[in-house]
């Protein structure tokens, strides 16, 4: 904007220039014409007067000369000064250019180190979350060997228990086959022991005890042998 004023400034400097010199060429033409008008008018003057007139024109037109040069020079101190203006203006826009393309690369130089940062800062990121990941992972597997360990001894205990628990049953059924046996062997002496007493004699009709002859050895074996037994079969029950 400033460069298109100053040469707006600069072609209004130049059209005055050559508005002066188009004045500058009328006068010349009107004085020519006045010249030529005197003569004319001043062929039957003396000399003398005409030397004088043609004096008087002459530092006319010396006036009118100095004039269109002190025109001539306004016109070139106006031309310079824009001429000037315009170039301190184009230093001007110069400059802001200057700094607007610096403060540009600026900008982008930060942004680029601060997209430099940033990847820097989401690699190393990266490599704590892969180092996290591996972590956890490693975690994991420890925790699947202990699980594994774990149900390793509970199934062992399980089995364990399901060992006990077949022995107790055992242990049971042994119990109770063994007090079935006892109760045999109780009913055994008991009905041992009743033989014997029936076998001790028989009582005649006065109370007194008759032994049979015939029969008391065979019976006292009989009886020894079943007291023998039954109390075999009431240890083996107790064990």
């Amino acid at each position: 904007a400033g460069s298109n004023a100053t040469a707006g400034e600069a072609s209004k400097v130049g059209e005055a220039s050559k508005d002066g010199e188009a004045a500058e060429t009328a006068d010349k033409a009107a004085e020519g014409s006045k010249a030529t008008v005197g003569d004319a008018a001043t062929a039957d003057m003396p000399i003398e007067a005409r030397v004088a007139a043609a004096k008087e024109k002459l530092q006319e037109k010396v006036k009118t000369m100095e004039g269109c040069k002190q025109a001539l020079e306004d016109a070139k101190k106006q031309l310079s000064d824009a001429l000037a203006k315009q170039k301190e203006e184009i230093e001007h826009e110069k400059e802001e250019h200057a700094a607007e393309i610096k403060s540009k690369t600026e900008h982008a130089k930060a942004d680029k180190e601060a997209a430099a940062i940033e990847k820097e800062a989401a690699a190393e990121a990266m490599k704590e979350a892969e180092a996290a990941t591996a972590a956890a992972k490693e975690s994991l597997a420890d925790a699947e060997k202990h699980v594994e360990a774990e149900k390793e001894v509970l199934e062992k205990a399980k089995a364990v228990e399901e060992a006990e628990v077949k022995k107790q049953k055992r242990a049971t059924q042994s119990y109770e086959e063994k007090l079935q046996d006892l109760k045999r062997a109780e009913e055994d002496l008991a009905e041992a022991e009743a033989k014997v007493k029936g076998l001790r004699g028989k009582v005649d009709k006065g109370g007194g005890v008759v032994p049979d002859k015939s029969s008391a050895p065979k019976a006292a074996s009989w009886t020894l042998a079943a007291l023998i037994a039954a109390a075999s079969s009431v240890a083996a029950a107790l064990q």
